[in-house]
Order: C-alpha cells, then structure tokens, then sequence
C-alpha cells in the first residue's frame, strides 16, 4: 500500500500553492523503477545538483521539465551543447598555448529505449529554430558515418564561405560506434581533431579535404548495453571517450496526453538566449578569463581534478579538466560575461559531478580488461568464501596464462576492487581471494560539494543581487482550473504508480475544504469537486478497474 508520504513527500499547503509547484511535486514523485533496478545491481542512480541549473540554462530546464518526460538532466545537457554551437568559435579560454573553443560532446545513456532521449532534443530544437532559424535548418544534422562526409560540411574553400558552426545530432549513436570499429576508419580520429582544435583534413592522393576553425558540436543518443557492447577497447582508451560528456537518463515522470511549454515562455526564453548569442557575434574573438574568486576556487579543485583513476571509468573520465574549463566558460558565455565568476565554475563542476556520477552508473567497475572484468564478477559471486588461485584457474577453464591472470588480479588489487589473504589449512596455507563492494570503499565529496564549502570559507558573506531572496509572491486564491489540474496531476502519478490507495487525494481535498473554510467560498461544492473528476473517471477505470467518484463512498471515506 502507498502512503500519503510515498504519494507526497513534501506536502505543502495547498492553499498557498502555485499551480507550477504542483507541476514540479508530482514529477518529483514519479515512477523510479529504474533507481530502483540500479540499486538492486549495486550501482547509484547520478543526482542533478541544483547547482547545474543556473542562469538561463537553468530557466530552460524549469520551463520545460514540467511539459515533459524528458530527464532533465537531458533537457540540461542538450541546451548546452546546442547553445555551445550557436554562440560560434569567436569566444574562447586557453590554457598555455593551447586554445579550447566552447564546443561540447554529450552522450544520453538510457537504460533502455524508453529514456525520452529524442523527447527532449524536441523542446531544444524548437527553442534554438526562434533564436537562430537558418542554423536550425542549416547546421544541424543527422547521419553521422564518415570523416569525408563529416569534413564536408565544414570544410574551406566554399564561395561563399560556409557557415563553420555544426551540431551533429545523432539518435542512433551505436551506429557511429560500429563505423568507427571498422579497419581503417578515421572518424573517430577525426571527431577528437574536431573536439581538439577544428582543424580537420583527410590524407588522401586524390580530392583532399580541409577544414579550418571547424566548430563541431555532438548530442548522441544510446543504451547503455549498447555502448558497452560497441565501445571498443581502442576508443575507450585512445582518448575519444573521455571528450564526451557521459549523462544516464530515465523517464522522468509520465504525460499520457504530452506537453508543451506555453508560447509565451518559450518566446521569452529565446529572447534571452538570442542576446546571447549576438553578444558572442559582437565579441568576436573573445577570450573568456576566471576573475580572482573563480582563480581560488578552481586552484582549490584542480589537484581533484586532475587525479588519474584506473579501470574503464578512468579512460572515460580523464579529461575532466577540460571539460569543466569549457562548461564553465558556456555558463559564462550565457550571461553575455567574458569573465568565469565563481557561480559559473560552480555550476560547470556540478554538472561534471552528474556526468562522473553517470559514467560510474554506466561503466561500473569495469576495467577494460576482460579477464580482469571476468575474474571480478565471479569474485563477486563467490562473496566472502572468496576464491582460490586453483578455482581462479578453473574458471578460465586453464586457456589463460598464470602470468595473464597475475597481472589481472593486480589490476583489481589497485582498484580497491579484490584483496587477497591467507588461509591456513592442515597442510600448507592457501591464497584466497575476496572481493570488496566498491572500489575504496570510500565516500568521496562531490565538486559541487567541495565549491560551496570553498565558498562558504573563502568568500564574505554578502548577498549579491542575483542570489537575493524575492520578496514572497503575494497570496492569491488558486483558480477553478488550478484546482482541476492539481487533482488531475495526482491521478497522473497515482496511474503511473498503478496505486489503489487514495489516502494523498483524500489529503488534497481537505486542503481543497480548508482553503474553502479560510475563505469562506464556497464556490466550488462537493459537487463541483466530483465534476472536475467527471472526465477522468474512463483513464482511472482503465488502470484500477473500478471508478474512483462515487459521490456517497468518496463521502464516506472523508
């Protein structure tokens, strides 16, 4: 049986609150089967810190999550690497002589197909066509499957000269994973070159092809048993998986009838988004700098940061300085700033943690090595009784070397993931080996985490005007509609939790009677109430097979 609590576990008052807030309350609470599968594999379902959303970015994300099944995260990642392509190469950050242009790589890992991966590119994509039309129609594509045809789009010697800004939105991405498997195919090398300095050419005796100032952006969508089937071991370690940013995905609440964000929201939102990006056309060549603040705080994270992991997860995630670099010059570009503030690196760490978080989830504690991956899950298997080097030998059925499973075993001894001991026996004593749960077994704090302890210590506790508290919103009495459609969001989660318990619409009526009390209108009678349930009583019949109005039962249960 579900509880009020399980249905609502933040009740707020009903009658002070917005319909917006009922919105976000019911999304909070919806299905988590997926957690839920995660856990039971042992693996941690990746947290949005609230961090992430900042400035406009932020502000897209709340407009749209509540019309959508999108995981916000996705929405999120998806609005930064489009607004990374439309603002151009002009803005920019160098590290030594290296210079690093805003463009950003971000894979969606789902579980299954059932992520929303293409739902939420929908509400980016109609957002970027008000902002920019002709790169919508022109610069944004589909089919990635060649360095040549790749080059092509953004390569010299055009007349006119061709727009150099290019997302690549690709919704199959185990295919481009299959096309960089093959022998000889140098897409992949090409993507890094892309992602590296927009310098692109294919040596080739007959017709070369050249690009420069290429700015390429990439959004693939995928399984997660897909990526881990076709992600080779060659890109998992050559540098092509750690210039993606990784992000696990699930369905993040349910919308029988869809969404849309209201017109007047999107237009202002493109609005915002299209000053930004005539800022960044006006700046040309602008190099984006940390003020001394960002200085601190980056000088504070950096040895983190640069920590080298092993394993898969290492291979994945080793770029991570880069990364936040140009996260946080985009959040800083969105302001129209050329200068990295500390809420700008914040934000860029916290949606690192998300994509650490992910590639963990995704990757596991694997260790690219399958003999090492092997021996691992059988020494999980084996639980605390362990295994011996005789079993070890065993399980390989004698085809791999002592030398070969050696060198496995010290691969896991340095993840934290396997430790061996002795065991005496009557004869002579024996090597067990036992796995460990986790690798550490540690909890380590997350960037977003770290950034604001620095904040709190190393900053003067003034409020600036952006982190100002607003005033409280003037209480107003919830409209005829607002009501209807906070009893129909309730139904909507009650259905996707396929509950018969009522107990948290029996709590939201009361509200609904209180507010009546307090306000001595009685406007909206019981019968009103049974009304606004009139046209949902087919959809809950479908799902409970049974009626949830019946005027005297639901008379009696209050």
């Amino acid at each position: 049986m579900s509880t009020q609590g399980e249905l609502f576990p933040q009740l707020p008052s009903y009658s002070a609150a917005t319909l917006q807030e009922l919105k976000l309350l019911t999304a909070d609470a919806a299905c988590t089967e997926v957690e839920k599968d995660a856990q039971e594999v042992g693996r941690a379902w990746p947290t949005l810190p609230s961090a992430a959303l900042y400035g406009i970015a932020g502000d897209v994300v709340r407009a749209v999550a509540p019309h959508s099944e999108a995981d916000p995260a996705a929405i999120l990642m998806q609005l930064l690497v489009a607004a990374s392509n439309i603002i151009g190469s002009g803005p920019h950050c160098s590290v030594e002589s290296t210079r690093h242009g805003l463009n950003l790589y971000s894979v969606l890992v789902g579980e299954t197909s059932k992520g929303r991966k293409g739902t939420s590119w929908g509400h980016i994509d109609r957002l970027c066509a008000r902002v920019d039309p002709q790169w919508a129609r022109e610069r944004v594509t589909r089919g990635l499957s060649s360095a040549e045809g790749l080059i092509a789009e953004v390569q010299d010697d055009e007349v006119p000269p061709r727009d150099r800004r290019l997302l690549v939105i690709q919704s199959e991405f185990s295919s481009v994973l299959r096309v960089i498997s093959r022998d000889g195919n140098n897409l992949s090398s090409t993507l890094r070159d892309a992602w590296d300095t927009g310098k692109l050419r294919t040596l080739v005796k007959h017709a070369p092809q050249q690009a420069t100032g290429a700015h390429i952006s990439m959004v693939g969508h995928i399984t997660r048993l897909e990526l881990l089937r076709y992600l080779s071991d060659t890109e998992q370690h050559n540098g092509f998986a750690n210039r993606i940013l990784w992000c696990a995905i699930k369905l993040s609440k349910c919308l029988p009838e869809g969404g849309s964000v209201p017109e007047n929201e999107m237009a202002a939102l493109a609005h915002r988004l299209h000053n930004v990006v005539t800022w960044a056309q006006r700046s040309g060549e602008v190099e984006i700098h940390r003020d001394d603040a960002a200085r601190g705080l980056w000088a504070a994270v950096y040895p983190r940061l640069s920590e080298g992991l092993p394993g898969l997860l290492g291979a994945a995630t080793s770029r991570a300085e880069a990364q936040v670099l140009r996260l946080s010059a985009v959040y800083a570009a969105l302001d129209c700033s050329s200068t990295v503030r500390v809420e700008h690196l914040h934000a860029a760490l916290a949606v690192w943690d998300y994509c650490f978080a992910s590639a963990k989830y995704i990757f596991g504690e694997a260790t690219g090595d399958p003999v090492a991956d092997r021996l691992s899950e059988a020494l999980q298997s084996a639980g605390t009784e362990g295994l011996t080097r005789t079993q070890i030998s065993n399980l390989f059925g004698r085809h791999a070397s002592v030398q070969r499973i050696t060198q496995a075993l010290a691969q896991l001894t340095a993840l934290g993931a396997a430790t061996p001991k002795m065991v005496s026996t009557d004869g002579r004593s024996i090597e067990l080996w036992i796995t460990h749960t986790s690798h550490g077994g540690r909890t380590v704090k997350t960037f977003s985490k770290l950034a604001e302890e620095w904040v709190q210590k190393n900053l003067p506790a003034e409020v600036s005007p952006q982190d100002a508290p607003e005033e409280p919103a003037e209480k107003r009495n919830p409209t005829l509609e607002e009501w209807r459609e906070a009893f129909a969001l309730w139904l909507e989660f009650a259905c996707v939790r396929r509950s018969r318990d009522f107990s948290g619409l029996i709590c939201l009526y009361r509200s609904f009677s209180d507010w009546q009390n307090k306000h001595n209108d009685w406007a909206l009678s019981i019968d009103t109430f049974e009304a606004l349930f009139a046209e949902q009583d087919f959809l809950v019949g479908e799902v409970f097979g049974t009626k949830l109005v019946s005027g005297l039962a639901f008379r009696d249960d209050l």
